[in-house]
């Protein structure tokens, strides 16, 4: 098991669900210690991801914009039915749930710019 801060990423670049969770390309920032039993063993185990000590000097949930915008339409094309709203928009609930990392940085106002780039035609 690794000690410190890690960063987990999917291998793929529209993230991949493991544990529970998505984890999308650009990587989420994990401490082993705020893991249930056995998760890290599952995650370090799944082909599908990557994942490696968090570099000196690099801060947890540092996407930059053009990588956020990204994670957010890997997590939208993940999202299951009860997921989006009356109006078909997705629940900037279920955005934060899968990106807790920059949660402090997801709005409604950028989900609805992602979600405009998207969503299917009326």
């Amino acid at each position: 098991m690794m000690g410190g801060l890690l960063k987990v990423a999917a291998i793929a670049p529209a993230g991949f669900w493991r544990a529970s969770q998505f984890w999308p390309h650009e990587g989420v920032t994990v401490d082993p210690d705020d893991l249930d039993d056995g998760v890290l063993e599952r995650l370090e185990a799944e082909p599908m991801l990557r994942i490696t000590p968090l570099e000196a000097g690099e801060q947890p949930g540092s996407l930059d914009d053009g990588q956020l915008v990204e994670a957010i339409k890997g997590v939208i094309a993940t999202l299951e039915a009860g997921d989006f709203g009356k109006d078909g928009s997705p629940k900037l609930a279920a955005i934060k749930e899968r990106l807790p990392d920059e949660k402090d940085r997801l709005t409604a106002e950028l989900r609805d710019q992602v979600w405009a780039t998207i969503k299917p035609a009326d």
